[in-house]
């Protein structure tokens, strides 16, 4: 395994090239089955990149950041994830597209300890940032309204999640030709 960079240095590429290097060992860990070892190689990355400085979160270190909170999820480490998501939803701007997709990342974390009231709340932001930034036929707005109304199943509000999937229904019904599988 590569050395790691300790303390407050500053970062250089080659400390988060090290980094990417360990995500890609997590990943190749956990696709061998070895769990464990790949949540403690996430788990180092992510303490890593959450001690450097404000002024060395860069968009290198977001994307490495967002990788490991990938990997940490992809490791079942929901609490890794968590951590990594929740840093990056505080310092992207509200409607960076980014964001969005950590908010989705967090939200199924969120899903997944049991927290659908956290989850809804952050769908619901997605769907928001999402519907002021792209057309309303733009399937990601589509993907995100359908997550946001599968949570709200999941709270017992049906006819909210009813009005969000017959929304998703109209656009697409608009959009896609009448023999599209």
């Amino acid at each position: 395994m590569p050395a790691r960079q300790v303390g407050n240095a500053p970062t250089s590429a080659a400390d988060l090239s090290i980094q990417r290097e360990l995500i890609d060992g997590a990943n190749n860990a956990r696709a061998a089955g070895d769990y464990a070892t790949a949540r403690a190689m996430v788990a180092e990355v992510v303490a890593f990149l959450l001690a450097r400085p404000p002024a060395e979160q860069d968009a290198t270190w977001l994307a490495l950041l967002n990788s490991a909170g990938r990997a940490a999820y992809d490791a079942q480490d929901v609490r890794t994830a968590n951590r990594a998501w929740g840093r990056l939803h505080e310092v992207l701007p509200e409607d960076h597209s980014d964001l969005q997709a950590v908010r989705v990342g967090l939200a199924v974390t969120m899903k997944m300890l049991g927290d659908l009231a956290g989850a809804r709340s952050l769908e619901n932001k997605v769907v928001e940032a999402y519907a002021r930034t792209l057309p309303d036929d733009h399937p990601n707005l589509q993907v995100a309204r359908l997550n946001l109304a599968v949570t709200m199943w999941k709270l017992g509000d049906l006819a909210g999640a009813r009005a969000l999937e017959e929304k998703v229904l109209k656009v697409r019904e608009h959009m896609l030709p009448d023999d599209h599988p």
